[in-house]
Protein backbone atom coordinates (compact mmCIF):
# COMPACT_ATOMS: atom_id res chain seq x y z
CA UNK A 1 0.00 0.00 0.00
CA UNK A 2 1.37 3.43 -0.80
CA UNK A 3 1.85 6.31 1.15
CA UNK A 4 -0.60 8.42 -0.59
CA UNK A 5 -3.48 5.90 -0.57
CA UNK A 6 -3.02 5.51 3.06
CA UNK A 7 -3.07 9.26 3.93
CA UNK A 8 -6.02 9.70 1.50
CA UNK A 9 -8.01 6.77 3.56
CA UNK A 10 -6.26 8.67 6.76
CA UNK A 11 -7.77 11.75 5.57
CA UNK A 12 -11.08 10.62 4.77
CA UNK A 13 -11.34 8.48 8.22
CA UNK A 14 -10.96 12.20 9.76
CA UNK A 15 -13.21 14.13 7.54
CA UNK A 16 -16.25 11.37 8.55
CA UNK A 17 -15.17 12.01 12.43
CA UNK A 18 -14.87 16.04 12.21
CA UNK A 19 -18.76 15.67 9.84
CA UNK A 20 -19.70 12.94 12.33
CA UNK A 21 -18.79 15.17 15.65
CA UNK A 22 -20.53 18.63 13.89
CA UNK A 23 -23.90 16.59 13.37
CA UNK A 24 -23.83 15.46 17.24
CA UNK A 25 -22.94 18.72 18.31
CA UNK A 26 -25.48 20.19 16.20
CA UNK A 27 -28.10 17.52 17.36
CA UNK A 28 -26.95 18.39 20.73
CA UNK A 29 -27.60 22.41 20.69
CA UNK A 30 -31.05 21.23 19.02
CA UNK A 31 -32.10 19.03 22.07
CA UNK A 32 -30.87 21.23 24.34
CA UNK A 33 -32.90 24.30 22.76
CA UNK A 34 -36.24 22.00 22.47
CA UNK A 35 -35.61 21.28 26.23
CA UNK A 36 -35.09 24.94 27.45
CA UNK A 37 -38.57 26.26 25.22
CA UNK A 38 -40.40 23.63 26.87
CA UNK A 39 -39.14 24.61 30.12
CA UNK A 40 -39.93 28.34 29.50
CA UNK A 41 -43.52 27.31 28.18
CA UNK A 42 -44.00 25.18 30.84
CA UNK A 43 -43.24 27.94 33.66
CA UNK A 44 -45.58 30.35 31.57
CA UNK A 45 -48.68 27.78 32.25
CA UNK A 46 -48.15 27.50 35.38
CA UNK A 47 -47.42 31.32 36.34
CA UNK A 48 -50.76 32.26 34.19
CA UNK A 49 -52.52 29.25 36.05
CA UNK A 50 -51.67 30.54 39.36
CA UNK A 51 -52.68 34.20 38.25
CA UNK A 52 -56.43 33.46 37.12
CA UNK A 53 -56.46 30.73 40.23
CA UNK A 54 -56.15 33.88 42.58
CA UNK A 55 -58.20 36.15 40.43
CA UNK A 56 -61.16 33.77 40.15
CA UNK A 57 -60.56 33.59 44.27
CA UNK A 58 -60.91 37.42 45.01
CA UNK A 59 -63.48 37.58 42.08
CA UNK A 60 -65.49 34.51 44.15
CA UNK A 61 -64.75 35.94 47.91
CA UNK A 62 -65.32 39.76 46.99
CA UNK A 63 -68.77 40.67 48.33
CA UNK A 64 -71.64 41.06 46.31
CA UNK A 65 -73.53 45.05 45.71
CA UNK A 66 -76.59 44.06 48.02
CA UNK A 67 -73.98 43.18 50.44
CA UNK A 68 -72.08 46.24 49.95
CA UNK A 69 -74.77 48.18 50.51
CA UNK A 70 -75.93 46.92 53.79
CA UNK A 71 -72.49 47.65 55.54
CA UNK A 72 -72.37 50.91 54.16
CA UNK A 73 -75.92 51.87 55.81
CA UNK A 74 -74.68 49.93 59.04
Amino acid sequence: MSIEQLSNGTLKEVQFKDLFLKKAELEFAQVLIIVVVVTVMVVVVVCLLNHYKVSTRSFINRPNQSQRQEDGLQ
